[in-house]
């Protein structure tokens, strides 16, 4: 890249930290080494023009889990490591909010709800057995019962073919564009400087890190790497593997009822209100493989499934017209719990969210900050 002097000079320095991804993680990461020490010079480099990946592609749901979804984490896992994962989403959801204001980031405590159609008594069933059980295990957590049975909405919300819904009033929305927009202007206030549009190609890990970078070479003394699903370009062995998010946005729709976050079969459906219009997205378990991609796109037999449950289960006899539509690339592995550990001498990772980025994000920064400053 041909760059002046003035740029050379200016962005192509020496930083006591670098980091690689402007989503959440990132810049909360940023934020909390400049609270730590504010002499610190700290550099976040992003691929695209703005935070890509999820941050900004993301539904907007401020949540912690269904229960369908809550119940295959606990049978996934021990309960000390399944109350730990809940508690932190509940706690990063609670730092998001209070360091960045929900006006902000435009917060709404609409409350949640598991949709289950006729095809879906079998998972019904297990969820309505396990509610007493589950309001218990995470009584400590919320202080207070977390799901309950409100088939009484369904004539309410307008569905059609829905049988049985549960409810928590836990769950809220966020305008993702206004939380990234937010969380930028505060870490310029707290003098961190970031590039958008540079990749970090490759490094050498030296004394000091070498950077090399699409506009050139960087040098740091400590490297975070936060990119998320990106993170496997960087480190093959990290057990994390992408996962495409198709997501499509009605028109407006005149006296919408819908109000609130909306989960389906398992969670791998998701939908909710957004300016009079409905958001919906997900459908990656139609083709595993296929959606395990960092290609941007949308795939035949998704979008028609999508669009199949707008028109049949959540709008019916209802005229509007897709007006959005997006994909974003999230972090799964085999193992539920992010990754946060040291890679190398001076080379740190916080990455695998399991589609929870917006949940525990700001907390895996702290994570990250602490294992790196110390």
């Amino acid at each position: 890249m041909n760059l002046s002097y003035w740029e050379r000079t200016s962005f192509l320095q020496n930083y006591d930290y670098t980091i690689v991804g402007a989503g959440i993680v990132g810049l909360f990461a940023a934020i909390e080494i400049k609270k730590r020490d504010g002499q610190a010079k700290v550099l976040v480099i992003e691929r695209s023009a703005s935070p890509d990946g999820a941050s900004t592609k993301n539904a907007g749901f401020a949540c912690f889990g269904s229960l369908s979804e809550i119940i295959q984490h606990r049978n996934n896992t021990s309960e000390i490591e399944f109350k730990s994962l809940v508690a932190k989403r509940v706690a990063g959801l609670k730092k998001m909010r209070e360091e960045l204001g929900d006006f902000n980031i435009g917060f709404h405590l609409n409350g949640g709800y598991e949709v289950f159609t006729k095809k879906d008594e079998k998972i019904f069933n297990q969820c309505i057995n396990s509610i007493a059980e589950y309001n218990l295990l995470l009584q400590n957590i919320f202080n207070d019962e977390v799901y309950e049975l409100r088939d009484n909405d369904i004539e309410k919300l307008k569905f059609n073919n829905v049988e049985h819904l549960i409810y928590t009033k836990h769950e809220a929305q966020i305008h993702s564009g206004k939380m990234m927009q937010t969380l930028i202007k505060k870490a310029f206030e707290y003098g961190v400087q970031i590039l958008f549009n540079t990749e970090l190609l490759s490094f050498e890990n030296h004394d000091t890190i070498v950077l090399n970078t699409s506009i050139g070479k960087i040098y740091t003394n400590k490297l975070l790497v936060t990119n998320n699903a990106f993170a496997k370009k960087l480190f093959s062995d990290l057990d994390l593997k992408p996962g495409r998010g198709q997501i499509i946005v009605t028109s407006e729709v005149k006296d919408l009822k819908l109000k609130g976050n909306f989960h389906y079969d398992k969670g791998f459906y998701y939908f909710r209100n957004i300016d009079n219009r409905v958001l919906i997205g997900g459908g990656r378990n139609l083709d595993f493989k296929a959606e395990e991609t960092y290609d941007d796109g949308e795939t035949e037999i998704v979008q028609k499934e999508l669009r199949r449950l707008l028109s049949e289960v959540i709008l019916p006899d209802v005229n509007y017209n897709i007006e959005y539509s997006w994909s974003g690339t999230m972090a799964f592995g085999n193992d539920i719990t992010p990754i946060v550990k040291e890679l190398q001498k001076n080379i740190y990772c916080a990455v695998r969210c399991n589609g929870m980025g917006v949940a525990m994000g700001s907390l895996l920064a702290e994570d990250i900050v602490q294992l790196a400053m110390n």
